[in-house]
């Protein structure tokens, strides 16, 4: 048999298919075609080019590939060179049809990497490691997880220069999450959260900073770099938090080890730190020097790296600061910020860049070189994408959130705001100030961003204080544009918002589950028990760096779990971040239906702000630093704490107290009668002050007053819990020896005649006076009241208050979970007394009542006669119980108190100024246990009435 012979119609036919179908149709057209011989030709050369292009194929592989990327990123060339070799495979590997296996992921991640290498900003870099990712994780099988860590975390890099902070620790995290896996890879871990606990740092979050910082300081080699990195995280951390002599600690540990390995970067971060310890404590000279010797050390540590270009620029920076803020030399201040500018744009990093132009624009401003500030400000601007550079635009919030780096974004729009403000006091065009007004809106609302992104207090708590002159520069704004509304919307976001937050927590947690509600408190209550742990645990000892690992590992875990709720209950995120500043018009409203006045008080070193509020109008003024100030108001509490000096020296009393009415007060014109004092990091009697020389007429006569945090939490609608009772009370009489304070001999005699004004009523005196009872059972009743002895300073020590076997700290009060308590009344020493936090107030026993939830608390402002204060108590609650408002029961009872003594030393404000009112000032709703009973009696007779009088007419209509 010939081939001829052979039949070639469909020698590969598999069911339905033919491969040589098309020549059958082709042979209709073109009769040659049925040639057999021309047949098997065209069937050769099929198959050589199919053989030829498997064959080549064959040649290059997946396994060629990996050898060519490894040889290209190990070869001595330059990063240009390298990617150029690289782009060359990536051709080709797309030519030959590569799959998508782990090796490509490997060209794109190398891709990624080169790319980066001269700009970290590169679009380019991002995508071609998220086609790593993608690849990657595609794989069911046979995928990289050490590779896939590494493309994760250098996606976190790109991210972080980008100033996308979020995004940046979410590809951090889920690099580490993968490297947990590997023993090998815990450098990994430790190079991630490294960059992790910076991205903190830069955000101004310095509580988190510290912890993510000293978490991952158990995962790295003591002596490499990727430790000192972590502790100069921390060290930093510290330094912000004024821990300082943790801080310093810690910088000496750190040069000591970076010395000992020849470590000049890490050296140079350690140094920089000690030289800003040096320049707080105002050792300018021994600053300079260590300033230099940091600069020094960083340009030895390899100044051709891209990181460490980047920090010299940041170096530069901080020196310069430090010579224009502390030794005023315009001139070398100047120098650094151009070396500043000179490396960040050698390196491409974005944040240094912006840091650079906004120094040379605040160092013009200093020098009064407003159009030279306004020209580096449109170079700051310009430099962040979407924003209009206009220095009479305001940018919308939304094309500024994004930007990570909150210290930068703030200190960009604060020192716009000042520009704007100065260009008004120099041209008095109205366009200025106006739009001087909108960007302090905006940079508030960046402020409120970076607290809500915040978890911690301790961050917080640095944010309001560094923002202060925002504050002051906001309100010279709204005083120059005469603008009461703005005024007070600033007033409100400097005041006590940390306490609003609480309260809205608080709310917050009522809408969650009973079980999730359980877990929040347990959670709570055991960081709670670890922080006053460490409080007693010197940092020195051994068992304090385990201790404060267990604490942060503790809290990264309620962090995570807090978060969670914000995700499974939209209600508790809505409630938990409603912080909404109430508009003038509506304190205005609530004014006019209580017939109250409202004075808010700014003050800071130089400048005195004061806003009055009535129902229809308010007075803005403005004081300075020499007429009022911290001094004045330390020496007239003085004073009044001191009855000797009172007794012995009254005219220089009656002197201080009318020198103070006539600066602060009666300039606001207020009609006789309520005034809700809203005081600012002090609190004075005001019901002291004498409207007169003599000091015989006390504005207690004319007045009514009481007090509060702000006019939010005034208004804010508290949910209560359900009252078991009207009246609790607490004194402990005798107390544990241990505690080392006097008994209060006549304390529950005083207790009981106060309860002799309520029904339902719950007294724990003696041994029950015990904290255990106190936290249990606070909170179930309307009015509470504690006599007992409390212990504050102002020296940063937390409040406690005495139970009869132990004491109980300010931070415990958050336990008192939804109290039904609607009063709370301290009659026991320095109630009011504690540390002052810049924008908060006095961390005191009354405000630690107030952020449980507790709307009204009466308190003391220093240690006074106890007889005194038990008689103004009694009174007090007399009136309450009477049905009067709280602020009116108090002025009442202190009035009775003036009178009765009116004619001895008692008259003296010592004894009966001491007790303030601050809160809500609604009356006291109570409760009957037989309120049921009369309800239902008053039911009852109501129906057999209308049934006596249904059965009269029905009988009249018979008988008709």
């Amino acid at each position: 048999m010939g081939i001829t012979d052979i039949d070639f119609k469909h020698p590969f036919k598999t069911g339905a298919c033919s491969f040589l179908a098309p020549v059958e149709i082709f042979s209709i057209h073109f009769p040659f075609m049925k040639s057999t011989k021309f047949i098997l030709i065209l069937f050769t050369i099929l198959i050589c080019l199919l053989n030829g292009t498997i064959s080549r194929a064959q040649k290059y592989s997946s396994a060629l590939l990996y050898k060519e990327i490894n040889n290209s990123a190990s070869s001595d060339q330059e990063p240009k060179e390298i990617l150029t070799e690289l782009y060359r495979l990536k051709n080709k590997a797309e030519k030959y049809a590569l799959s998508s296996d782990t090796t490509l992921a490997l060209l794109y991640h190398k891709l990624g990497l080169y790319e980066a290498k001269g700009n970290y900003n590169n679009p380019n870099a991002i995508a071609f490691t998220k086609k790593s990712v993608e690849i990657n994780t595609r794989l069911k099988t046979g995928s990289n997880l050490k590779l896939l860590a590494k493309s994760y975390s250098n996606i976190g890099f790109y991210y972080k220069d980008l100033l996308s902070y979020d995004k940046a620790i979410a590809y951090f995290d889920s690099s580490s999450a993968i490297a947990k896996k590997y023993p090998d890879m815990r450098w990994q871990i430790a190079f991630n959260e490294s960059h992790v606990a910076y991205l903190y740092f830069l955000a101004g979050d310095y509580q988190k900073c510290n912890q993510v910082s000293t978490l991952a300081l158990q995962l790295a080699n003591k002596v490499d770099s990727a430790y000192l990195d972590l502790l100069n995280q921390k060290i930093q951390s510290l330094y912000f938090q004024n821990q300082i002599p943790e801080a310093i600690s810690e910088a000496e540990n750190c040069i000591k080890i970076a010395t000992q390995i020849n470590d000049q970067y890490s050296l140079a971060s350690a140094l920089k730190i000690k030289a800003m310890i040096y320049e707080k404590n105002n050792d300018l000279e021994g600053a300079k020097k260590i300033f230099k010797e940091s600069l020094s050390a960083r340009i030895k540590s390899n100044p051709n790296n891209p990181q460490k270009i980047a920090q010299i620029a940041g170096d530069y920076s901080d020196y310069g600061k430090f010579y224009m803020n502390k030794l005023h030399n315009f001139t070398e201040a100047k120098n650094c910020f151009l070396q500043s500018l000179l490396y960040a744009e050698k390196d491409s990093n974005l944040t240094k860049k912006l840091w650079a132009f906004n120094n040379l624009m605040e160092l013009n401003f200093h020098q009064k070189k407003i159009t030279e500030a306004i020209q580096f400000y449109h170079k700051t601007i310009s430099s962040l994408n979407s924003i209009d550079t206009s220095i009479l635009q305001t940018p919308l919030f939304k094309s500024v959130a994004n930007i990570g780096n909150k210290d930068l974004s703030i200190t960009i729009f604060t020192g716009k705001a000042a520009l704007l403000l100065q260009l008004f006091l120099s041209t008095k065009n109205e366009a200025y100030i106006n739009c001087c007004v909108r960007t302090c809106m905006l940079t508030d609302s960046i402020i409120t961003q970076t607290r809500h992104e915040q978890f911690g207090e301790k961050s917080k708590l640095y944010w309001r204080d560094y923002t202060r002159a925002f504050f002051t520069l906001a309100l010279e704004a709204s005083y120059l544009s005469k603008n009461s509304s703005s005024a007070f919307y600033f007033m409100e976001r400097s005041r006590s918002v940390l306490l609003n937050d609480n309260i809205n927590e608080l709310d917050a947690s009522l809408q969650l589950s009973a079980e999730d509600a359980e877990k929040e408190q347990e959670f709570r209550s055991a960081i709670l028990l670890a922080e006053q742990q460490m409080a007693n645990m010197p940092v020195t000892n051994k068992g304090y760096n385990a201790l404060q690992t267990a604490y942060f590992t503790q809290y990264a875990a309620f962090e995570k779990f807090i978060h969670s709720l914000e995700v499974k209950y939209p209600a508790y995120y809505q409630y938990k971040y409603a912080d909404a500043v109430p508009s003038l018009q509506t304190l205005q409203q609530q004014l006019a239906l209580n017939r109250q006045s409202f004075v808010h008080y700014f003050m800071n070193d130089t400048v005195t702000y004061m806003l009055a509020i009535t129902a229809k109008n308010t007075v803005l003024t403005k004081l300075y630093g020499q007429t009022f100030n911290k001094e004045i108001v330390n020496q007239y509490l003085g004073l009044c704490a001191n009855k000797n000096a009172l007794n012995n020296t009254f005219s220089e009393f009656a002197s201080r107290s009318n020198q103070l009415y006539k600066t602060i007060f009666e300039p606001l014109q207020l009609p006789k009668g309520k005034v809700v004092i809203c005081s600012d990091n002090f609190l004075l009697p005001f019901e002291s002050f004498c409207s007169d020389t003599l000091g015989s007429r006390f504005l207690l006569y004319d007045y009514i007053f009481s007090y509060a945090y702000s006019a939010t939490f005034l208004l804010k609608e508290n949910k209560t819990g359900t009252a078991k009772g009207n009246f609790i009370g607490f004194a402990p009489v005798d107390f544990n020896k241990q505690l080392a304070v006097q008994s209060l001999t006549n304390s529950a005699t005083a207790l009981k005649n106060s309860a002799g004004n309520y029904n339902n009523t719950l007294l724990y005196t003696y041994t029950d006076a015990s904290k255990k009872n106190f936290l249990l059972q606070l909170g179930n009743y309307t009015v509470a009241n504690i006599f007992s002895h409390a212990s504050a300073d102002t020296s940063g020590k937390e409040p406690v208050l005495y139970m009869q076997d132990t004491t109980i700290n300010l931070s415990e009060l958050q336990m008192i979970h939804n109290p039904a308590t609607r009063l709370v009344v301290l009659s026991a020493c320095q109630t009011n007394v504690g540390k002052n936090a810049t924008g908060e107030g006095i961390y005191s026993l009354a405000r630690g009542f107030a952020s449980a939830g507790i709307p009204s608390v009466s308190a003391t402002l220093w240690q006074a006669e106890e007889t005194s204060i038990y008689t103004i108590s009694a009174q007090f609650h007399k009136y309450l119980a009477a049905g009067l408002k709280k602020d009116e029961a108090l002025h009442k009872a202190k009035l009775d108190f003036l009178m009765a003594n009116i004619d001895n030393e008692k008259s003296l404000p010592y004894f009966w100024a001491n007790m303030v009112l601050i809160g809500n000032t609604d009356a006291i709703t109570l409760y009957n246990n037989n309120t049921a009973w009369y309800f239902l009696a008053t039911l009852a007779a109501v129906l057999l009435v209308m049934i006596f009088v249904f059965i009269k007419k029905k009988n009249q209509i018979l008988f008709k």
